[in-house]
């Protein structure tokens, strides 16, 4: 996710379109199915991101996003 904290990776594979496989996967949606990103709402920037390797995917945000600047 782009608007989100980076976490470190051992390797990754680079696709022939110059970009990382699973890069931007994840998008976040507000309660009414609005797009959120740090352009619509910079609050996205005060959120922590906890990423788990599991087998299913798993997001964790940590903070308040419900007040749009």
């Amino acid at each position: 996710m782009k608007s989100l904290d980076r976490i470190d990776i051992i390797n990754a594979d680079v696709l022939s379109s110059c970009t990382l496989t699973c890069d931007r996967e994840l998008t976040i949606f507000d309660s009414r199915g609005k797009f959120v990103n740090g352009k619509n709402n910079p609050k996205v920037y005060l959120a922590a991101c906890h990423i788990k390797a599991t087998q299913q995917n798993y997001l964790n945000l940590v903070g308040k996003l419900n007040a749009c600047a």
